[in-house]
């Protein structure tokens, strides 16, 4: 797993601590609406790599899609040669939960979009809507240069209630305690 990787599951077990801090045990029962928990979780996470000598991310939250895909496409390849492009965008338009980008804030290095517990059909169709509007961002080119982007990601909890029994739940939850 690259350190992106990382980041994103210590950034879901965080988010299952912090909930079960709040809410209670019964987080199977109770869970409602943790997306945004979750959303700063992750870039707590991510943010953990900019500590000396790394190289600094500039971690976005909730970024604007046309922000972050003009970011896509070095912008040196438009100085050098001074050439006048049109912006890029995804076809779905919107925010991206977290964003990450180099030091400069010009480079753009990879998205996460993050759904709640267990996507419901409604929901689903939106996570669909994202892994498209995620790989639109590897198709975007110039003339000079093509996107730089390498891997996108997209988060969401799922649970197997059906699969556990209740001593693992209890376990799990003891040990996230």
């Amino acid at each position: 797993m690259n350190k992106f990787e990382v980041a994103i599951f210590e950034g879901l077990r965080s988010t299952i601590k912090d909930y079960i801090l709040l809410k209670g045990q019964d987080f199977e029962n109770q869970w409602t609406k943790p997306e945004y928990l979750a959303t700063v979780n992750i870039a707590k996470s991510i943010s953990n790599f900019n500590s000396y000598p790394a190289e600094k991310f500039i971690i976005a939250i909730e970024e604007d899609t046309e922000d972050f895909s003009n970011k896509c496409v070095p912008e040196k390849s438009l100085e050098i040669f001074n050439f006048q492009f049109e912006n890029f965008n995804t076809e779905r338009n919107g925010k991206i939960d977290i964003a990450v980008y180099k030091s400069d804030r010009k480079t753009a290095l990879c998205v996460i979009e993050v759904k709640n517990f267990n996507p419901t059909v409604k929901a689903k169709k939106a996570l669909i809507d994202d892994l498209k509007r995620n790989a639109q961002y590897f198709l975007f080119q110039n003339e000079c240069s093509q996107s730089i982007i390498q891997k996108t990601y997209v988060a969401y909890f799922r649970h197997f209630p059906e699969t556990r029994m209740q001593n693992e739940i209890q376990k799990d939850l003891d040990a996230a305690k």
